[in-house]
């Protein structure tokens, strides 16, 4: 009897152990399939773009170069994550007279976009107080969601899209009310993905990759790959200097001083990884995926703004929450800041002896000093393998900020 007790435990955990592996296998199989992209979905999504344009319900500054001309062309595509599409295109219009690489993006579904929700005009009269009244809502979405006045700019559609409306409206050859609704309704759809229109409004900053013009829901911005110094990689990845990789490093720590100090409010990022900065033209280094971007009032309002039970409920991919558990609510403020996150998840690095941070290999005169502050840049409190949820010290900041700038200079000093 005993035997067979030990037979049919053994049986069951066996059982239990298939049905474990097959769950795995199909939720990973479901986020390949899901977040991968073909060459088919992309030409169905360019299709479905220009059908729409040729039915004369979208408009944009480059719809005619993707649906007419052919001075956009399809070249590859990226993963779909989080129902973004994201394909690379060769652009002829984007940076004349060269020809060059850009991104193709949108978070719309093409064919139940985000329409705003307002009277459709029927006469010219009633066509221009549908554009003051869009004016004001999108004036207002731009003060709640960005905390920035746009009281002193006339034609704020205007500003957010490519071209004037007026004129668009005057060159479409449509009647004016439905010329004002399919220009209105594509500045809207567009304005509604975070990461439009946060670069958009901040298209004068270095460190935001210029958008080239848009066609309904879909916009295209500059190509700023992030290189093979961004990348975590296993162990060390051979052909980037240590040169290269401080000045990269210093650029970033300039980013976040810029976010903390030269924005109308601090800008926290939330989704920090290598690959989510670029390397725009003349080396600058750039933000991408701006969809996990907040100043701090919206962040501390709406996205610290939970029930919880523990500080993980209070998490938002890298910005770190704390938990009031006497209240059961979110305290409104970040635990941990973009320093904090970036040295832990790009200058430190995953496991740093094998899964390599942007700056591994320090040269040996500055290796000790190097690896100590990044330790207490990434690690504040010494708790290593736990959620950090303490900031890194403006001390720490200006130390590795030294240290990565007399190691270029010595080495300039050497090879003169």
């Amino acid at each position: 009897m005993v035997i067979i007790r030990w037979i049919r435990r053994h049986r069951i955990y066996k059982i239990f152990l298939l049905l474990l592996f097959v769950i795995v296998t199909v939720n990973i199989y479901y986020f390949i399939h899901h977040s991968m992209c073909s060459v088919e979905s992309s030409k169905i999504l360019l299709e479905d773009l220009c059908n729409l344009y040729h039915k004369r319900e979208i408009a944009g500054n480059l719809c005619q170069a993707i649906c007419e001309d052919n001075l956009i062309r399809f070249g590859s595509c990226t993963n779909y994550k989080h129902g973004k599409k994201v394909l690379f295109v060769e652009c002829d219009v984007c940076e004349p007279p060269a020809s060059v690489k850009a991104v193709l993006k949108t978070k719309s579904d093409l064919l139940n976009r985000e329409k705003l929700d307002i009277s459709k005009p029927n006469d010219i009269l009633s066509s221009q107080t549908f554009l003051n009244l869009s004016n004001r809502i999108m004036r207002d979405s731009i003060l709640s969601d960005f905390g920035i006045d746009t009281s002193f700019i006339e034609d704020v559609l205007s500003e957010i899209w490519f071209g004037r409306i007026e004129d668009y409206i005057i060159q479409s050859g449509l009647p004016y009310p439905d010329a004002s609704w399919v220009a209105v309704q594509s500045i809207w759809s567009l304005f509604r993905q975070d990461e439009y229109a946060f670069m958009k409004l901040h298209q004068a900053y270095p460190f935001v990759p210029k958008v080239y013009g848009t066609c309904g829901p879909i916009y295209i911005t500059e190509y700023t790959p992030s290189g093979s110094e961004l990348e975590t990689s296993f162990l060390h990845r051979p052909g980037s200097s240590w040169n290269q990789r401080a000045n990269i490093a210093i650029s970033i720590l300039n980013l976040i001083k810029t976010f903390n100090t030269e924005l109308h409010q601090p800008l926290e990022i939330c989704d920090v990884k290598g690959d989510n900065f670029g390397i725009g033209d003349n080396g600058r280094v750039v933000l991408l995926d701006a969809d996990t971007v907040f100043f701090r009032d919206k962040f501390e309002k709406d996205i610290l703004n939970g029930q919880c039970k523990n500080h993980a409920d209070c998490d938002f991919f890298d910005c770190r929450g704390l938990c009031e558990t006497t209240t059961g609510k979110c305290l409104q403020r970040r635990a941990n800041n973009n320093l904090q996150s970036v040295c832990q998840d790009v200058f430190y690095g995953i496991l740093p002896q094998f899964f390599a941070g942007l700056l591994h290999s320090p040269p040996p005169d500055f290796k000790l000093e190097l690896i100590d502050l990044l330790e207490k840049c990434a690690y504040p409190s010494n708790n290593k393998g736990e959620i950090v949820r303490v900031p890194a010290t403006d001390d720490t900041f200006r130390k590795l900020h030294t240290v990565l700038s007399n190691s270029l200079r010595k080495h300039l000093q050497q090879t003169v």
